[in-house]
């Protein structure tokens, strides 16, 4: 007898997890189109909309209930709108995070109604991948035919005179990224297995959007022919903190759902500002910090925050507090390089504990997510606010290394929990490398200071139930 463990799913539309920008917004897009042929707009050839049109539904227009998906430089929005009238093509670079893909599927939605043309570089694109490539079955059987001809995202944009998008074009090789020399500069691309002159000429509306991020290692300079036929745009970080906090709160709304639990404007502030300080290098008073070589991007803390809220929703008591944010900003210091934890460390020691004596030693909001053995009878004497403060980094089951500076100590690598820290749900592991324990008290303690907004007070060690210890570094027992 066969046992099924879930039920067949009932005929009907599948739900996806992320629907393409066409379909997300296809009334917006039928909106925008019938204000152009009503006004009588004048649309470019191969083009959707009217510019005025793709510029609204980039940036949003309240008359039409057109709504803002991306926020940052406007006029970048009209810079990239007149280069891809042009016949160069657009270039965004930015640092990671900067939402260059999501500007340029919106650009490619609008214009011509399609974002899925997209090349993803990477150092496996090979030539076939932005020309053409074959069935080889068919090839066998019948010779090089068009029935046999498999065409690239380039050649079906050429046909239908779309725009293609070629994420992490500087990924590729020198040899693959000089493909697109002939085909943005001649706009023909020449299939010569077909004939002798058998080639495919761009329709009118065809252009090329490519990205490429300023920080990634590994990446190849692009030839001198290949940037004189791209217009390069910066797309830049978002520098307005309160811009940036609306931002991400409108992000979490759109990627949870009725999933998102709820955050308080103070918790959400935690949020911005921790990444705003060390994203930019120095704080909202001048203060200096070391920068992380870990991406501190608002799509990294959108990434924070649904992380927070998901695991305050069915992990916690259903609010995200600021615990939750300390939380997931330690999956954040662990994902680049070992000197990051020290760098979190840094920031932590000279600006968060200076906020934190500066505010009220216990507000009652600073009990808020404390565990029962340190928010019962009131604050503890010193709670630590981070996770990083003692956390060491370093090689797997090797003694030594990691975080410097406050508490710091060689260890052997064993993670202790103090008993009063010890309730069980908070000793998360992922990959087999659990996070300490004793990071219990320090996570819960942890975002309450980092926005500076009447904090309690911290140290750089912690104290549970009046025992002074000192988190270890990772690992894998």
């Amino acid at each position: 007898m066969i046992v099924r463990s879930k039920s067949r799913p009932e005929p009907g539309p599948r739900k996806v997890l992320r629907p393409t920008a066409e379909e997300r917004w296809a009334d917006e897009l039928d909106a925008l189109a019938a204000a152009d042929a009503e006004s009588g707009a004048e649309v470019p050839p191969g083009w959707s909309l009217s510019p005025r049109s793709v510029r609204a539904f980039v940036l949003g227009n309240e008359d039409l209930g057109v709504t803002r998906k991306f926020y940052g430089d406007d006029p970048l929005i009209d810079r990239a709108i007149v280069t891809l009238l042009g016949r160069q093509g657009l270039m965004l670079v930015g640092e990671p995070g900067t939402a260059k893909s999501m500007l340029s599927e919106l650009l490619a939605t609008a214009i011509c109604g399609a974002s899925t043309l997209t090349i993803q570089g990477s150092a496996g694109t090979t030539e076939d991948h932005i020309r053409y490539s074959w069935n080889y079955a068919l090839l066998i059987a019948e010779g090089p035919t068009l029935r046999a001809l498999v065409p690239s995202p380039v050649y079906q944009a050429m046909e239908q005179g779309a725009l293609v998008r070629f994420e992490e074009i500087t990924r590729c090789p020198p040899e693959i990224q000089d493909t697109l020399v002939s085909v943005l500069s001649e706009k023909q691309l020449m299939v010569p297995e077909l004939g002798d002159g058998f080639g495919i000429s761009a329709a009118p509306g065809f252009n090329v959007i490519a990205t490429a991020n300023l920080r990634d290692r590994g990446v190849h300079e692009m030839s001198s022919a290949l940037k004189r036929r791209f217009n390069f745009e910066m797309v830049r970080p978002i520098t307005d903190r309160g811009f940036e906090a609306e931002l991400i709160a409108r992000a979490l709304d759109a990627e949870l759902g009725e999933q998102r639990a709820p955050m308080s404007p103070e918790v959400l502030d935690i949020l911005v500002t921790a990444f705003a300080d060390l994203r930019t290098g120095t704080t909202a008073t001048g203060t200096p910090v070391k920068r992380p070589e870990t991406v501190m991007s608002t799509a990294e803390a959108v990434n924070v925050g649904v992380a927070a809220s998901l695991s305050a929703r069915y992990l916690g008591d259903g609010a995200v507090r600021a615990s939750d944010i300390a939380r997931q900003m330690v999956g954040v210091a662990l994902k680049g390089q070992d000197e990051d934890a020290k760098r979190m460390r840094f920031y932590v020691d000279s600006v968060v504990r200076e906020r934190a004596d500066d505010a009220d030693p216990c507000p009652a909001s600073a009990r808020s997510g404390l565990p029962a053995a340190l928010g019962s009878s009131g604050c503890p004497s010193r709670p630590d606010p981070a996770p990083l403060a003692g956390l060491r980094v370093g090689p797997v089951g090797a003694p030594g290394g990691g975080a410097s500076g406050h508490g710091s100590h060689r260890g052997t690598g064993r993670v202790r929990r103090p008993p009063a820290c010890s309730s069980g749900p908070d000793d998360y592991s992922s990959g087999g490398a659990a996070l300490p324990g004793e990071a219990h008290c320090l996570l819960l303690s942890a975002g309450r200071v980092l926005s500076g907004m009447g904090r309690p007070a911290v140290g750089g060690r912690a104290r549970c139930r009046g025992r002074l210890y000192r988190p270890q570094r990772l690992s894998s027992r």
